[in-house]
């Protein structure tokens, strides 16, 4: 269906300011219905709680005909066998590596993590990490049984109490993105900071 818009017409307050949803037929003011570009309202008019719906329907549908074409798969990050919606997609078809609940929750780490590691006196301990992770990788070790003993390693190195508990704070926080750079899975947004732990640790000598 195509969609043009309208400019405000008024405050949109009262019953003069008032629209017919085109969906749910109730009459709302400007403020309850969904606009497009440069905040002209859509035409014909759809309150956002109808446009939640439909997207929500739509999004409904998708996933259904993606898990009826391609078979469940076992995320990288967390090890669960998930259906195929529950992975990222591209080009219409669900991508290897984590689920879409994992890479967000690794994405949501990143800016904290990343920052205190961007502020950190010295980024000396990152790179003493990546060296020790890209050797055990190499080794053919589980990150998951090496991430907590190269992390103590790496903190005992560190004299000043401060600069521990930051960087302990630092490591716990990127944990997620480390792992997926030991399992060379990428994450959903392109944050430069990512490169200490995405591609570092495949030029790690």
């Amino acid at each position: 269906m195509a969609v043009t818009t309208r400019p405000l017409a008024g405050s949109g307050d009262g019953k003069q300011g008032q629209r017919r949803c085109s969906v749910c037929g109730k009459p709302k003011t400007a403020y309850a219905l969904a606009k497009g570009h440069q905040d002209r309202l859509i035409d014909p008019p759809i309150c956002l709680g109808c446009r939640d719906a439909q997207r929500a329907a739509e999004r409904a549908a998708r996933d259904t005909a993606i898990d009826a074409e391609f078979p469940p798969a076992v995320c990288g990050l967390c090890g669960e066998e998930k259906p195929a919606s529950a992975f990222p997609t591209h080009h219409g078809r669900p991508t290897t590596g984590a689920c879409l609940a994992c890479k967000s929750k690794l994405n949501r780490g990143l800016d904290f993590g990343w920052r205190t590691v961007r502020d950190a006196p010295s980024p000396e301990p990152a790179r003493q990490l990546r060296h020790l992770l890209a050797e055990a990788r190499r080794q053919g070790h589980d990150f998951s049984d090496m991430w907590g003993p190269l992390t103590d390693q790496v903190l005992a190195t560190i004299r000043n109490r401060e600069d521990r508990q930051q960087w302990h704070m630092a490591f716990a926080m990127t944990s997620d993105a480390w792992g997926a750079a030991y399992r060379r899975i990428k994450p959903r947004r392109a944050h430069q900071e990512t490169r200490l732990s995405m591609d570092l640790l495949d030029d790690a000598a």
